[in-house]
């Protein structure tokens, strides 16, 4: 399991000090022959439970916001050549939010899954 740890909700690509919100993945052929990888997560954006912060019983599947992005989506790899990919965590509730990164290896029949979470962390301060 890949964990990013803790992490404050609601920060998204642009904003400043994004740097823990990020991590890359070297990735090397070290087989045979060329390779083409897809990649993609295999929950993709949760609905809040009941109870946890942001939860609304009228929200959608398609008004979320993905809590994890990969980029680039797809890569070609030549043999012994190594490439990175860059995986995002941007939470946007206080809760764990686990999800698994499939790397889906043009004919090979079995993806590579890779297990990865984060903690949404909302900051608070006592006077």
């Amino acid at each position: 399991m890949f964990e990013f740890g803790p992490l404050l909700i609601n920060k998204f690509i642009g904003n400043d000090n994004i740097l823990p919100h990020f991590d890359k993945f070297r990735i090397t052929n070290s087989g045979d022959f060329d390779l083409h990888v897809d990649f993609a997560f295999q929950d993709g954006p949760q609905l809040p439970k009941e109870g946890e912060d942001g939860y609304d019983p009228a929200m959608t599947e398609e008004q979320l916001v993905p809590t994890f992005l990969v980029e680039p989506q797809s890569m070609d790899l030549a043999i012994d050549e190594t490439m990175d990919v860059v995986v995002w965590a941007f939470p946007s509730r206080v809760a764990t939010i686990a999800d698994s990164l499939v790397c889906a290896i043009k004919d090979n029949p079995k993806p590579l899954v890779i297990p990865i979470s984060c903690i949404g962390a909302k900051p608070v301060a006592e006077v």
